[in-house]
């Protein structure tokens, strides 16, 4: 999907082994390593003409993992979300089909990547230290308000 070699935190093994990569906090990419995963899902997996992704578990995870994932229990403030293939399932209004979720892909110091399912991606860079309180609500709403402008420009 065209993003080069990043910076990994790994954990230390015995012996000197090389170590196995953080995926909770020790990802580190650039915005534009971001934009480009976000439009690999937003694309249902596919780019340049080819498959790379299962479009049925892309469209699982805009469905909140179809009855497939484990709850939060209101781990993240108000909002109904729940936890599906390593992203936050954020439970939007209703549409005309039944519930639509927000994945939010979150990150170690408050950084996020929320994927609405209007086609517009949400990205917060930030630098908090722990305790986080991840309420992206906020964020998804000006998303969705959005969408309409993104289209006309282009995006």
């Amino acid at each position: 999907i065209g993003i080069g070699e990043t910076t990994w935190t790994k954990t230390m093994e015995p012996g000197g082994a090389p170590g196995m990569p953080l995926w909770a906090i020790g990802y580190c990419p650039t915005l534009n390593d971001l934009v480009k995963i976000a439009r690999l899902i937003h694309s249902e997996g596919r780019i340049g003409g080819e498959q790379i992704l299962s479009p049925s578990l892309i469209g699982k995870i805009f469905a909140g993992g179809d009855g497939e994932a484990v709850s939060t229990e209101g781990r993240l403030g108000d909002v109904n979300c729940v936890y599906f293939l390593t992203f936050w399932c954020m439970e939007l209004e209703n549409g005309q089909d039944g519930p639509r979720f927000a994945p939010t892909m979150l990150g170690y110091g408050g950084n996020e990547v929320i994927l609405l399912p209007n086609g517009v991606s949400v990205i917060r860079v930030a630098k908090e230290l722990p305790p986080v309180t991840h309420d992206f609500s906020d964020l998804a709403r000006l998303g969705l308000a959005l969408a309409p402008v993104a289209r006309t420009a282009g995006g």
